[in-house]
């Protein structure tokens, strides 16, 4: 079954899709489950892509996703910073990862930062010197950013996801 399907199925025949909330809930669900290979549990999130910077209020639309690679694909639940490559795609990725990245000033538009930093300090540093971690509105800024990152390399930009990450029983996602 899709998610939506098993949830309707555990919350007729149950009462939901399993929550895990501590260690103990992990073996427990483990002793239940060894035999299967994949199984849904209640653990959900909604997606909400926002720049960092000043048009995060008004929002950009435009997206420039690599298609070649299924993204953002969100692999392992953990990428919510989006980095560019040298062929103007995106890719969700590990916020953590050490990239260069690209600025956004308001005299000279884009600028390139050739020092790998974590999406976060990335983000304070063009906060510090610049205005913001870069925002790209549409293809023409995407192809100017574009030229930015360097051959063979991808650089962060100021889009990133919420992690909205909720359990379909309305359990508190602490435990993780």
């Amino acid at each position: 079954m899709n998610w939506d399907d098993a949830q309707r199925y555990c919350r007729k025949h149950h009462t939901d899709l399993a929550t895990i909330g501590n260690s103990k809930d992990i073996k427990q669900f483990l002793d239940i489950v060894s035999s299967t290979n994949d199984v849904w549990i209640g653990l959900y999130s909604n997606i909400n892509w926002t720049w960092s910077g000043e048009l995060n209020s008004v929002g950009s639309q435009y997206r420039n996703w690599e298609s070649s690679d299924n993204d953002p694909d969100f692999i392992s639940a953990n990428q919510f910073c989006v980095c560019i490559g040298d062929n103007g795609g995106w890719w969700d990725y590990d916020c953590e990862k050490k990239f260069p990245f690209v600025c956004y000033n308001r005299t000279t538009e884009f600028v390139a930062v050739d020092e790998a930093m974590n999406w976060s300090n990335a983000r304070t540093y063009c906060q510090q010197n610049f205005t913001d971690l870069a925002t790209i509105r549409n293809i023409a800024e995407n192809q100017r950013v574009q030229t930015l990152v360097a051959t063979g390399y991808w650089a962060w930009t100021g889009l990133r996801r919420d992690e909205n990450i909720y359990w379909s029983d309305q359990s508190s996602f602490r435990f993780s």
